[in-house]
């Protein structure tokens, strides 16, 4: 009876300490610190009275009531995420011109368990929904390190500058994939508002994982039977004056007079799958991109193209570190870091930054720029209004 009573008081224990401690990885504060003092009083229990508790407990109850307790923490977080309004106005209302839609991959201002949950839900893989505490509390870590994102802010510059180059037949919104407005709020906003032809505008490069989720949501959403026609522009991988844009960007910070001193990094997104074909297309758009500015900065710069280095952000080798130290091996005193990526997110950077400053030893005197590669530059929204342009030209069915 006594060894009863042990075992359920050891499995209860431990039940809530798994618990508790799931809730403190993904919650904001004041939540999450209620979470950390429940579970490490559990476990302060728990080293106190080991030999009482543990001893005794088969190690498959002790993987059960684990497995158990996070499966239960786990649910009760994904039935906390946020609720998209998709409510159509009974009212039809009918509006000559076009809504022209812009798509970022969007990042919150603040760490959002709610807004997290969601995209893990509606987004995520299968391995992503199991380990979805672990990737919350990795976001979570960047915000800390970030603080406050100005990703939105920048965006809706974009959009602004958009609406002054188009005619006044365009009416142009802004959505995102992983925040609010969600890419599914803003074409409801976008019916009630009384458009009826849509021109969906992706901000990617290339034609990979995030386009794919994107098209696959919009389906899902069955336009049709609220009388809505949609077209896509183009990834943005083939534009010239994109990768001038880049070009510039880079320049900015190239000193003329030790030039010969300087190395780029041109940093790729990446995309997972590309092994078994599922994104290789991608991998080869966004290569392609890269060699092109790749080639006019050697045309332009005078930096020997041995000097500027291609890498990718993940998935793909070499990441951005290896070309970091092969770049090492040259004479530099200076590396211009840029991830070409128009609609990079702060995260992002930050990230980039964290792994150069933690993996990679630079010898005295090497100083590394890294330089936002988020697009909004005269360049980069006449390029957008000329595709949509030539969207709109295309024949609507």
């Amino acid at each position: 009876m006594k060894k009863a009573k042990f075992l359920g008081k050891g499995l209860f224990y431990i039940f809530f300490f798994v618990f508790f401690s799931v809730l403190y990885l993904v919650l904001e504060e004041p939540k999450e610190s209620v979470c950390l003092t429940i579970s490490i009083s559990i476990l302060l229990i728990i080293i106190k009275d080991k030999d009482k508790i543990l001893s005794g407990i088969p190690f498959y109850y002790l993987t059960l009531v684990f497995t158990l307790s996070f499966f239960i923490s786990t649910l009760i977080i994904f039935s906390r995420g946020y609720s998209m309004e998709l409510t159509v106005e009974g009212t039809v209302k009918d509006i000559d011109g076009k809504a022209v839609l812009l798509v970022y991959e969007g990042e919150p201002e603040m760490y959002s368990f709610e807004k997290g949950i969601t995209n893990i839900k509606i987004n995520g893989s299968i391995k992503d929904k199991i380990i979805s505490p672990y990737i919350l509390w990795l976001n979570k870590r960047h915000y800390q390190f970030l603080g406050k994102s100005n990703y939105k802010e920048n965006t809706i510059k974009v959009k602004k500058g958009l609406q002054t180059f188009l005619t006044n037949e365009f009416k142009v919104y802004v959505s995102y994939l992983y925040d609010t407005a969600y890419v599914e709020e803003v074409l409801i906003e976008i019916a009630n508002d009384g458009y009826r032809d849509v021109i969906i505008v992706p901000v990617f490069l290339t034609e990979g994982q995030n386009l794919r989720i994107l098209k696959s949501r919009i389906e899902r959403m069955k336009l049709y039977s609220l009388n809505i026609n949609v077209k896509y522009t183009d990834p943005l991988w083939n534009s010239e004056d994109i990768a001038i844009s880049y070009e510039n960007k880079i320049k900015q910070h190239i000193d003329d007079e030790s030039v010969a001193n300087i190395g780029i990094i041109l940093v790729g997104e990446g995309q997972v799958g590309y092994r078994k074909n599922n994104n290789l297309k991608a991998v080869r758009e966004d290569s392609m991109f890269r060699n092109r500015i790749k080639a006019k900065l050697g045309n332009n710069t005078g930096i020997n193209e041995n000097k500027i280095k291609i890498g990718w952000f993940k998935y793909v080798e070499p990441d951005y570190e290896e070309s970091i130290i092969d770049l090492l091996d040259y004479s530099i005193r200076k590396i211009v870091l840029i991830y070409t990526k128009p609609s990079v997110t702060n995260i992002e950077n930050i990230t980039i930054s964290k792994k150069i400053a933690s993996k990679v030893n630079f010898p005295e005197g090497v100083k590394v720029t890294i330089v936002d590669g988020f697009l909004n530059d005269f360049l980069f929204i006449n390029e957008l209004k000329n595709r949509i342009e030539f969207t709109n030209l295309q024949k609507w069915e």
